[in-house]
């Protein structure tokens, strides 16, 4: 019963860390943009997040075969399911990513003309979905794997969120929603990268 708690508080710590980190700009660009500035930066957002909608289905049915593979100890399995799943996960985003390149305008001017100031967020936020794509389902790897990666899941987002921080606070004032949307993409660049040495460096133990 206690084991349980314990891997149910990692599993909340990981979750809430990673929902923090997703939220901080759009909670700063309420407080520092002016609101139209925040409809269009929410509009651009929402349409670049649709690559990982997209993808959802892919990371619910690998979820459940890492935790399977984790619990088997069987690293090489989860290193070829991660290989085909990236290999699928960027060929969807791929194909997303020109239509938001050759469309993104058109598309943004649906809402009103003034929509499409938010072209270059849309972009920038594009390439670090399909940046998440290309790294594979490292979330759900790390969160199925054991306790201690969940820990050190939660301890690498607060480490992200702390960075997300700053930059915001630092870009918007000079770059606006572009700013925003820079250091968004930038973190979760990072917050991959930390997590693709961190399971790279436990698979091959």
């Amino acid at each position: 019963g206690i084991q349980f708690y314990k891997e149910s508080y990692s599993l909340f710590k990981a979750g809430s860390a990673s929902y923090l980190l997703g939220l901080t700009d759009i909670i700063l660009l309420g407080i520092i943009a002016e609101p139209k500035y925040v409809g269009i930066y929410v509009l651009a957002q929402r349409l670049a997040n649709s690559l990982s909608i997209i993808l959802t289905p892919i990371n619910s049915y690998v979820a459940p075969q890492f935790a399977r593979l984790s619990g088997e100890k069987d690293y090489n399995g989860i290193r070829q399911l991660t290989r085909k799943m990236i290999i699928l996960g960027s060929i969807i985003a791929f194909i997303m990513m020109s239509v938001f390149v050759l469309l993104g305008k058109p598309i943004l001017s649906i809402f009103g003309t003034e929509f499409q100031i938010g072209y270059t967020v849309l972009l920038i936020l594009a390439f670090s979905q399909l940046i998440n794509a290309l790294a594979g389902p490292l979330s759900q790897q790390i969160m199925m794997f054991d306790q201690d990666s969940q820990d050190t899941f939660s301890k690498l987002s607060l480490v992200c969120l702390i960075l997300n921080l700053i930059l915001h606070l630092v870009l918007i004032p000079i770059m606006g929603i572009t700013g925003a949307a820079i250091t968004t993409a930038f973190t979760s660049i990072v917050h991959n990268i930390l997590v693709y040495f961190y399971m790279k460096a436990r698979l091959t133990k």
